[in-house]
């Protein structure tokens, strides 16, 4: 009996861990990339934008995103997609993902990487890499939109889709 609470606890252990991991580097992502470029020896980025998502109209989903302007005008956001599969949180970081405007604040864009979910036990089950496609309108520090992602885990369903709104924290420069 002890050792199987040991064995749950390690396992719990190791979760916790990629978690964490996920999270100090969606932080350090936001830390470093955050406000405009006034570097002028690393003039990458010239305009940034700090947004707060929440995914599905669930508060316990909420993840800010930050676009970025380059200096030849193109826009990628950095950030992390989050969303429920059964019980657990699906956590997809993505990084410098091409952002496509339609319009002025109509926008697509396309974002992939490693997807984790602490649902499964095993450690290969935990991650899957995915494929993010959003669409959506940012217009006067408020957007909304639709999303839908693909895995290739064949332990993960196949897809998902829902909704999201933002608000504009930080910055300017990208929407009107």
């Amino acid at each position: 009996m002890e050792r199987a609470i040991l064995l749950i606890f390690l396992i719990i252990m190791k979760i916790y861990k990629y978690i964490f991991l996920l999270t100090v580097l969606t932080v350090e992502t936001i830390i470093f990339s955050c406000g405009k470029n006034d570097n002028p020896t690393n003039p990458t980025y010239i305009n940034t934008e700090i947004w707060n998502f929440i995914y599905n109209n669930d508060t316990n989903l909420k993840q800010f995103n930050i676009f970025k302007r380059k200096t030849d005008s193109s826009v990628v956001i950095a950030g992390t997609w989050k969303f429920w599969f059964d019980t657990s949180k699906v956590i997809c970081p993505f990084f410098d993902a091409s952002v496509l405007f339609l319009n002025d604040s109509i926008i697509r864009f396309f974002g992939n990487g490693n997807a984790f979910c602490a649902k499964f036990l095993e450690i290969q089950q935990q991650n899957s890499t995915f494929n993010l496609v959003v669409d959506g309108i940012f217009n006067n520090g408020f957007g909304s939109g639709k999303w839908q992602i693909t895995f290739t885990n064949p332990f993960w369903p196949s897809s998902d889709s829902g909704i999201y709104s933002a608000s504009r924290t930080n910055g300017s420069g990208i929407f009107p």
